[in-house]
């Protein structure tokens, strides 16, 4: 229960997944919880929404799930019963280096090798701070894994090599720089569901459209000025990403780690675009990171025969998602693939989001920006130790909970 000087005892600000399970976690825990979202559905940057006139839905942001690396995501979907379907494998590659095509699925494992070498000696030198693209530059000019590691930094991080700290591969086993495919498991019902059931096990309906305008600091107490309204909590949890921090005024105002990424933000921004065509006979995956989709993959196939892809461009590549300009990009490497229909989510240019999944420019642990400040806390999968992905979202909120509860409860019994 609230405290009489207080109308909850935890204000998430922020419904998406990490702050939907703050929230279910937190009124499990017996706290009121009232959590607000500034934009008109819930979910962030995880919702599907339909392909027009298709009547089949799609993801238009977080979307695959590692199931042998990510459990806590994996323990969600067992919780509420949700299933898992997978992409089909491509039978067709295609690769494009330097204009000329070929059917190259992945470089060679000792390439691979090669490169996980070069970057281990690159980011062992002291005080040095070398970029993804400063290890290209040490290999031949017109090297193909110069292309397939462009093409992996630009899908995966949603950012370019050359804004891409080397040092986010230190860890990366050598065989994932060529696999391409490894992302694959996505949820049957699509992430509609499971936003649906944390919702529903929280008990607390999201107050939608109804963005924060500052947190105001008072001590034990947090007053909240929303654009409705303002309400008062015993803690507030922080849970939008971190590229729309600077849009709450915070009082007292941020310093520290915090002021710097409010002022630098992250550097994600890919642009996912899904296509519906007709001309291709067997599921395929292009590659094309220099001036077309990074990475482009058949999704499913509908029950006319028709094909449902899923693409995927860094930066400017993209300006305007029409058919005709998909096309021109699709036809750099399946001319013979016609589009019929696109559809897409903006999140770079969405005031509600300001980028897409995150990456950053620094050899960094986005976790210090999580650190809590009592009674402020943060959560999100911008800070998470996993960032940029649902795993990330997921366990940054879980924490977040707990951290809250234990907060509230030491607070409880010092009285």
């Amino acid at each position: 229960m609230s405290s009489p000087q207080t109308d909850a005892d935890v204000v998430v600000i922020g419904a998406g997944l990490s702050g939907l399970v703050a929230a279910r976690d937190l009124s499990a825990s017996g706290r009121t919880v009232l959590v607000l979202e500034a934009s008109q559905q819930p979910g962030g940057r995880t919702f599907a929404d339909e392909l027009p006139g298709l009547g089949v839905r799609v993801e238009m942001g977080g979307t695959w799930i590692l199931e042998d690396d990510e459990p806590a995501i994996t323990a969600e979907l067992q919780r509420y019963g949700l299933e898992l379907e997978y992409s089909p494998e491509p039978e067709r590659f295609v690769f494009r280096h330097q204009g000329r095509l070929s059917d190259a699925s992945s470089p060679s494992p000792s390439r691979q090798r090669e490169l996980a070498a070069a970057i281990s000696e690159a980011v062992s030198v002291e005080g040095s701070e070398p970029t993804v693209q400063d290890v290209l530059d040490g290999l031949e000019s017109d090297d193909e894994l110069r292309t397939w590691i462009r093409a992996w930094t630009n899908f995966v991080c949603g950012a370019p090599p050359e804004k891409v700290p080397a040092a986010v591969f230190r860890d990366v086993p050598a065989e994932y720089l060529g696999a391409m495919d490894m992302y694959s498991a996505k949820l049957h019902a699509t992430t509609d569901a499971l936003i649906a059931a944390l919702i529903a096990d929280a008990g607390v309906e999201p107050q939608l459209g109804e963005p924060v305008l500052a947190i105001d600091r008072r001590g034990d107490r947090v007053e909240i000025q929303t654009s409705r309204r303002t309400v008062t909590a015993a803690a507030v949890l922080l849970a939008v990403p971190v590229n729309t921090w600077s849009e709450i005024r915070v009082t007292p105002a941020f310093d520290g780690q915090k002021k710097e990424v409010i002022e630098t933000g992250h550097c994600g921004r890919s642009t996912k675009v899904w296509i519906v065509a007709t001309g291709l006979e067997t599921a395929v995956r292009a590659v094309d990171p220099d001036g077309g989709f990074s990475y482009l993959r058949t999704d499913r196939v509908l029950p006319d025969g028709r094909s449902v892809l899923v693409g995927f461009t860094c930066e400017d590549e993209l300006a305007q998602v029409t058919t005709t300009a998909v096309q021109v990009l699709v036809d750099r490497v399946l001319p013979e693939f016609t589009v019929d229909a696109v559809h897409s989510f903006d999140f770079n240019e969405s005031p509600f989001f300001k980028g897409a999944w995150a990456s950053y420019t620094e050899d960094i642990s986005p976790t210090r920006y999580a650190v809590a400040e009592p009674p402020l806390f943060f959560a999100g999968a911008d800070i998470a130790e996993n960032f940029g992905t649902i795993e990330g979202a997921v366990v940054s909120g879980a924490q977040a909970a707990e951290d809250i509860d234990h907060h509230l409860t030491q607070r409880e019994s010092a009285r």
